[in-house]
């Protein structure tokens, strides 16, 4: 009764599980990119599995996980990386000063070199309740970064964080529950730890821009230029709504300062840099009527080639037929000749017979068999080769 595909895709439904964590708890967050080196991925799965005596998910599986005991694994294989999520029972401080990767298998961690693009720490705490300050004195001896990043989330949690790779090599983040409901802490944790992941792997095309940039500035010099500017200014307008200013009676704000000095000046650049991008817009243009003059001289050339094939054609199919009757004509001549000598023979030999009346009586009956034959032999020799046909092709007489 199912289609062979609805138990399959059905099952995308729930093939990425949220992991299930409670306060306090503890994740470490592993991302590898191998490059084009996929299969690398189920393979270093298959070895932390086989350092526990663990089976390992087949070939070709994009979600695995298991309780290994000390912690909990959730496993994900995406199109060109694959994540870990290890889930470590804490003691509810949120402190960091406990290196997860110390326990994990030293082994495999040492084959994950050159690998890993992303890592980070997250301690998951119970808040009882009250949120956290941003002044609070015990965010700096969670974070070693100038600046904090901190949002409630979710109405119920609070996340922090600075973003910055630690000595161990792990980033942190600090998820509080201060109201969240059952299976949202989950969900959160996934969300933070994505959002990690992706950052990294979105970078990862900045390298490449940036060997990219001196070429692509060479070939467009000018237009980078003003499209620079364009961003430049961008930024000064934002940086200046950032500001909230509040007009000074007698004073003209900053904002209007800069509208009034510096607007007219990147209207201008951005006229000519307009200007600019019309003129090469009508090359373009003209460029294109030009491939399409050269491409219908092409074919009018090429139609009049095939006028001249068609042509030849024809007359060799008239020479071929001239030929045909002079060669029945003369294959006639001969075997009318060698009956003559045949009746002649005869007659010598005492028997009556009229050499020259029988060979005048056989004439038409001789062409029409070599007529016969020559045709009967042509047509077999069409049917071998079709292609061969030298009749001339419909679509040069209609040229």
């Amino acid at each position: 009764m199912n289609h062979p595909l609805r138990l399959a895709l059905a099952g995308e439904m729930h093939a990425r599980p949220f992991l299930r964590i409670e306060p306090p708890e503890r994740v470490l967050h592993l991302a590898l990119f191998a490059g084009d080196a996929l299969d690398r991925h189920h393979a270093w799965l298959g070895e932390l599995c086989e350092c526990f005596g663990v089976s390992a998910p087949q070939h070709g599986a994009s979600y695995f996980f298991h309780d290994f005991g000390p912690w909990r694994l959730k496993w994900e294989n995406h199109s060109e990386f694959s994540t870990y999520t290890f889930a470590f029972r804490g003691d509810g401080s949120g402190d960091f000063a406990d290196d997860l990767l110390r326990r994990l298998p030293q082994a495999w961690l040492g084959q994950l070199a050159g690998n890993v693009i992303s890592a980070a720490q997250l301690a998951f705490v119970s808040a009882g309740g009250q949120p956290l300050a941003a002044s609070d004195p015990w965010l700096r001896t969670q974070f070693s970064g100038p600046l904090i990043a901190g949002a409630r989330v979710m109405a119920g949690g609070e996340v922090w964080s600075d973003f910055l790779v630690q000595p161990d090599g792990v980033s942190r983040f600090l998820l509080r529950d201060v109201g969240l409901r059952e299976f949202q802490a989950g969900r959160l944790s996934q969300r933070v730890l994505e959002i990690d992941t992706y950052r990294m792997m979105a970078l990862l095309a900045l390298p490449v821009a940036r060997e990219c940039q001196p070429v692509i500035r060479e070939a467009e010099a000018d237009n980078y230029r003003f499209s620079a500017s364009a961003a430049y200014f961008s930024i000064i307008r934002a940086r200046l709504q950032e500001l909230r200013e509040e007009r000074i009676e007698g004073v003209p704000t900053l904002g209007e300062f800069m509208e009034r000095r510096l607007v007219p000046a990147m209207e201008f650049c951005e006229s000519v840099r307009r200007r600019q991008h019309e003129l090469i817009e009508r090359l373009s243009r003209t460029d294109s009527l030009l491939r399409t003059r050269v491409t219908m001289t092409q074919e009018r050339y090429n139609s009049a080639i095939l006028a001249s094939l068609n042509k030849r054609a024809e007359l060799q199919l008239r020479l071929q037929h001239a030929v045909e009757g002079f060669s029945i004509v003369a294959i006639s001549y001969y075997l009318l000749g060698v009956l003559g000598y045949g009746l002649k023979a005869l007659g010598k030999l005492g028997v009556p017979v009229e050499a020259e009346l029988a060979t005048g009586l056989a004439l038409p009956l001789v062409v029409g068999a070599v007529w016969f034959a020559v045709r009967r032999a042509q047509r077999a020799l069409h049917r071998r080769h079709p292609s061969e046909d030298p009749a001339p092709a419909p679509a040069a007489s209609s040229s």
